[in-house]
C-alpha cells in the first residue's frame, strides 16, 4: 500500500473514531424538551399498500382510545359592568335615568337557552361574538325602530341601553347579517318559543283565550319591475340570447343566471295563471316580479297593488304575541300550525277571529281541536246584532233563512226556494216566483230567478251566527279587536314594519319573527313598568289613608300625618282625589 493510501486509510480510523465519541455524547445528554410520541396504529403501511414489499401481517386491534372531552367553545363576552359613563358605572347611570328595559330584556335573554346557537361555532380558531348580545342587539334595535343591518351597527356604538345587553362590542354589518343567517331556523322556531314562555310568565298571561288576526304587508320588490307574461318571455329571450352570443371561453355568466331566474318566474305566473282559470277568474291581469318570485301582487290596505305577504298573529288578552307566520297569499293557510305552536304555552278553549276566518277550513281545524270558534260571516258594526255579510248592490246568502225540516229556504219576500239539484259540493236551491216581485232588483237579474248554494258547511256558520247573536257571546268577540289589533299597529308604527327589506318568503319569515320577537319584549317591559307603577299607586294609597295614632284636630282630614304644630289649612279638592286615586 502506497503512503497516500495509508493517510487516507488513518484519517478513516480516525473520523469514526471522533463519531463514535460524539454519539456516545449525544446518547449521554439529558434534552429538557419532552419527547412526543406520535400513535401510528391507525395507519396504514405505505409499502404494503403500493405492493414493494412483502405483505404486512394482520397486527392486533388496539385498545380503543378514551375520547378526550371536547374543549369548551370561547366566546367574546365583556362584562357589561365595566363600561363607565364618566366615573360612573352604566348600569347605574341606567338607573338613575330610569331607563329600565334593558334590564327587563337582559333578564328574559338569560332565561333562555343558548345550547342551539352554540352548537353552530367551532372550538377551534378566533372566538366569535356570543349568541346572546348578538341577538340582544338585534331585538334592542327593532325595539327602538332600526331593522337594517348598519342601523343595528351604528346602534351598537351610540345607545346605552343596547351597549348594556352587548356589553360594548361592536359588531360590523355583515357579522350581523351572517349571524342572523347562520341561525336563522333556531331564531323563528326555539328561540321565538322560548322567548314567548318567557314573556308568558312574565306578563301573568295564559292561552286560554286567543284572537287571531292578518295583515298585509309589501314586499322589498317594487310594483314597478313586475312584468306579465308576455313581456316576462319576451326579457327571457333576450337574456338567452346574450347568454349564447358570448364567447365560448367567457360565458356570460350574469346572464346565464338572469335567464335561469326569469324562466323561473315565468313557470311560477303559469301556475298562477292556471289557478285562476280554474276559478273561473280572468288572469290577463296576473304580474310578476322577477327578482321575488314568492310575493304576489295584491291589493294593499291604501288601495294600491304591490307585490307583498301576509303575516298572521295569534295573541293573547295580554296582546302577547305567541304564535306567528307569514305567507304569500292567504292568512287562514298558516293558522293550524299557528294554533299548534300557541297549544305548546297552554290549552286554547276560545278562538276569536274576524270575517276572514269564517270558512270551512277553519272550522275544521278548531272542532278537531276542540276549541270555541268565534268569527262573524261579515263585518260587524257598533252596537247591531247581525253579523252576516252585506251587500248594496244585492240580498246575499245569509238573508236567506234555512228550514231543515222542509229543506228549503225563505227569501226576505218569503218565497220559498226548494231543492233543485245536488252535486259533489253543493245543493242547489231556486225555483221561487222572482218574476213579479218587487224585491227582485235588490235580489237578482237571472231570467230563472235566484238561486241558493247551500254547501257542508253553512250547518257551522249557521250555527254560529245564531251563537254571535246573543249578547253574551257577541260581548266575548268584541274583545278581539283589543287584543290583536294592537300588535300589528305597533309592529308598523313604533317597530316600521311598514315594508319587508329582505326578498324571499324564507327570509321575510325570518324578519317578521324577529320582529314579532321584538315585540313581545315590549310588552314584557310595558307590563312591568306597569305593574311597578301600580304597586307604587297602591303603597302610596296604603299610606295615604293609614289612620293617625293621635285624635285629628278639628278641620282636618283624618288620613293625614298630624303635623307638630296644630296649624294646617285644609286640603285642597284635587290634593285630596288624588290622595284617593
Amino acid at each position: 500500500m502506497c503512503e497516500s493510501g495509508l493517510q487516507w486509510q488513518l484519517r478513516r480510523v480516525e473520523r469514526s473514531a471522533r463519531g463514535a465519541n460524539v454519539a456516545t455524547a449525544i446518547a449521554s445528554k439529558k434534552f429538557r424538551r419532552r419527547p412526543v410520541v406520535v400513535d401510528t396504529s391507525g395507519q396504514l403501511d405505505l409499502v404494503a399498500l403500493l405492493g414493494r414489499g412483502a405483505p404486512v401481517a394482520e397486527a392486533e386491534a388496539p385498545a380503543p382510545a378514551t375520547s378526550r372531552p371536547r374543549p369548551p367553545i370561547r366566546f367574546v363576552r365583556p362584562d357589561p359592568r365595566g363600561i363607565l359613563i364618566g366615573a360612573v358605572r352604566l348600569d347605574e347611570h341606567l338607573k338613575a335615568a330610569k331607563v329600565d328595559w334593558p334590564f327587563v330584556i337582559e333578564r328574559i335573554l338569560a332565561e333562555q337557552d343558548w345550547a342551539a346557537f352554540e352548537a353552530r361555532y367551532s372550538a377551534d380558531g378566533r372566538p366569535g361574538y356570543a349568541p346572546l348580545p348578538m341577538v340582544g342587539l338585534v331585538l334592542g334595535g327593532i325595539m327602538n325602530g332600526t331593522d337594517t343591518l348598519r342601523g343595528l351597527e351604528e346602534l351598537a356604538r351610540t345607545n346605552l341601553g343596547v351597549m348594556w345587553l352587548t356589553g360594548g362590542i361592536c359588531p360590523d354589518h355583515s357579522v350581523i347579517g351572517r349571524f342572523l343567517l347562520l341561525h336563522a331556523a333556531t331564531l323563528t322556531e326555539s328561540f321565538f318559543a322560548g322567548l314567548t314562555a318567557s314573556v308568558l310568565k312574565a306578563t301573568g298571561s295564559g292561552t286560554s283565550t286567543l284572537a287571531a288576526d292578518g295583515t298585509v304587508i309589501a314586499a322589498a320588490a317594487a310594483r314597478v319591475g313586475t312584468l306579465r307574461a308576455e313581456a316576462l318571455a319576451a326579457a327571457r329571450r333576450e337574456a338567452e340570447e346574450k347568454a349564447a352570443a358570448s364567447a365560448p371561453t367567457a360565458v356570460d355568466a350574469a346572464a346565464l343566471e338572469r335567464a335561469d331566474q326569469l324562466a323561473s318566474a315565468e313557470a311560477e305566473l303559469a301556475k298562477r295563471i292556471a289557478a285562476r282559470k280554474a276559478k273561473g277568474r280572468d288572469p290577463k291581469n296576473l304580474c310578476i316580479h322577477p327578482d321575488e318570485i314568492e310575493a304576489v301582487v295584491q291589493p294593499q290596505k291604501d288601495d294600491t297593488f304591490a307585490p307583498s305577504y301576509k303575516p298572521s298573529v295569534l295573541a293573547n288578552a295580554a296582546r302577547v304575541a305567541v304564535a306567528g307566520d307569514v305567507h304569500a297569499t292567504s292568512e287562514t293557510a298558516v293558522m293550524s300550525g299557528l294554533i299548534d305552536d300557541a297549544a305548546v304555552h297552554g290549552p286554547i278553549d276560545t278562538l276569536l277571529a274576524d270575517a276572514g276566518f269564517n270558512s270551512a277550513g277553519m272550522i275544521d281545524t278548531t272542532r278537531t281541536r276542540d276549541i270555541e270558534l268565534l268569527a262573524p260571516e261579515g263585518r260587524t258594526r257598533q252596537g247591531e246584532a247581525d253579523t252576516a255579510k252585506r251587500s248594496e248592490k244585492q240580498y246575499l246568502k245569509g238573508k236567506f233563512a234555512y228550514d231543515a225540516d222542509s229543506d228549503s229556504y225563505r227569501c226576505p219576500a218569503g218565497q220559498q226556494l226548494g231543492r233543485l239539484h245536488t252535486t259533489k259540493e253543493y245543493t242547489l236551491y231556486g225555483g221561487a216566483p222572482c218574476a213579479d216581485c218587487p224585491l227582485r232588483a235588490k235580489c237578482t237579474s237571472g231570467q230563472a230567478g235566484r238561486t241558493v248554494k247551500r254547501m257542508p258547511s253553512d250547518a257551522d256558520k249557521e250555527a254560529m251566527r245564531a251563537k254571535l247573536a246573543s249578547p253574551e257571546h257577541r260581548q266575548r268577540y268584541n274583545k278581539r279587536a283589543g287584543m290583536v289589533e294592537p300588535v300589528f299597529a305597533h309592529l308598523k308604527v313604533v317597530q316600521g314594519l311598514r315594508r319587508f327589506r329582505r326578498r324571499g318568503l324564507a327570509k321575510v319569515q325570518l324578519e317578521f319573527m324577529l320582529h314579532l320577537a321584538a315585540y313581545n319584549l315590549s310588552r314584557a317591559v310595558a307590563l312591568a313598568g306597569g305593574l311597578l307603577a301600580l304597586m307604587a299607586c297602591a303603597l302610596a294609597a296604603i299610606l295615604c289613608t293609614r289612620p293617625s295614632q293621635h285624635p285629628p284636630p278639628k278641620r282636618r282630614h283624618w288620613w293625614l300625618p298630624r303635623p307638630a304644630t296644630h296649624i294646617l289649612a285644609p286640603v285642597s279638592t284635587p290634593l285630596a282625589a288624588t290622595a284617593q286615586v
